[in-house]
């Protein structure tokens, strides 16, 4: 960690441990069930050095076309941490990571609403719409989960501060922050203890919610069954009243059941979490995995388990990646899961 970011970190040794979670890396793998993120893509393997998702070369127009200046801008309960009724079932945004969003549309034959894009590990935050190269999507009318490591940026904290500030009012005076939710840190486990990732999020959270643009967390759920059971609390109770939406990367192989554990059961500590402290939530990252044992049917069976999210949930996200990528992961992979893809995209679009 360079030494400019440790004015956040030496204040966790005074902080009371958040459940008193431990830290050991789990060594895990995709293959074997996902886990510790990387800086982005499917809980991939820091020794891979890969970074499936972090370089976006799609520039495109910087026009304002398909721009979308509602109402819903203004920071209100339905845009800002409030929680929805469960019980109360309606349109989900349905999607995938944007460097796989080309094949991932070829292979389902369905229109994209929402993409994740990732800020690659390392990089200065941008500080504009067209300077994140996410001008392209909104001119599509497309929304964006926007996921920024801003901790392992080069630059200081206080640059840090200032550029998520510019990029977010940028946001907003194009009249796109109903369409952005922006996630700081994203799979924060084992890289940083959870005293650690609140101090880094309470540092940085102010200057996007600041401005208007939503705000939140993203938890992979391999660590709820490898060693951090506690992981939504232990990550979260210091600083819920600055997240405004809790996200979810989750995988077969997150549990040991694989396919025979049903989805829903695998996310629910988190979506549980969400719901008792009124925050809405998505599952930003879900895939079939080819590697894990089961059947063609098996895994279109556990991909349809989404089809039953309840009324909380916002937006749901295939993690399609890059070509030449992932390859275990590509939904083409099984046709059985195409076809069920667009089942559920068509139940939760249109509940």
């Amino acid at each position: 960690m360079s030494k400019r970011h440790t004015s956040w970190l030496l204040a966790i040794v005074l902080m009371p441990a958040c459940g008193g979670s431990t830290n050991t890396g789990v060594g895990d793998v995709v293959g074997a069930g996902g886990g510790a993120g990387t800086d982005a893509g499917p809980d991939a393997p820091a020794s891979t050095g890969a970074d499936a998702s972090g370089g976006d070369d799609a520039s495109g127009p910087t026009s304002d076309a398909g721009r979308e200046d509602a109402p819903n801008d203004a920071r209100t309960d339905a845009h800002h941490g409030g929680g929805g009724d469960a019980s109360a079932l309606g349109p989900v945004l349905m999607g995938v990571d944007a460097n796989g969003e080309a094949q991932f549309d070829a292979a389902t034959g369905l229109a994209t609403q929402v993409v994740r894009q990732y800020l690659k590990g390392g990089d200065s935050i941008p500080v504009s719409v067209a300077a994140a190269k996410l001008d392209t999507y909104y001119a599509a009318g497309k929304s964006i989960v926007y996921s920024i490591k801003a901790d392992q940026s080069p630059d200081s904290q206080a640059v840090n501060s200032a550029n998520l500030t510019a990029l977010a009012k940028d946001i907003v005076a194009k009249g796109y922050a109903s369409k952005t939710w922006i996630a700081l840190h994203h799979e924060p486990y084992p890289e940083l203890t959870g005293p650690a990732f609140q101090m880094m999020y309470a540092t940085y959270a102010p200057a996007v919610r600041g401005a208007g643009v939503r705000c939140g967390v993203i938890y992979q759920s391999y660590p709820l069954y490898h060693g951090e059971p506690n992981y939504a609390s232990d990550y979260t109770s210091g600083i819920l009243a600055q997240v405004d939406f809790i996200g979810i990367d989750v995988y077969p192989g997150s549990t040991p059941g694989g396919y025979g554990t049903d989805v829903l059961s695998v996310i629910s500590p988190f979506t549980k979490y969400a719901e008792q402290n009124g925050k809405r939530y998505q599952v930003d990252e879900v895939a079939v995995d080819s590697t894990l044992t089961g059947s063609a049917q098996q895994q279109a069976a556990w991909l349809g388990g989404l089809a039953k999210l309840d009324g909380n949930v916002e937006v749901v996200m295939y993690y399609e990646g890059a070509a030449g990528s992932y390859a275990n992961l590509k939904i083409e992979n099984d046709p059985d899961a195409v076809t069920t893809w667009k089942q559920v995209y068509q139940t939760l679009t249109t509940r």
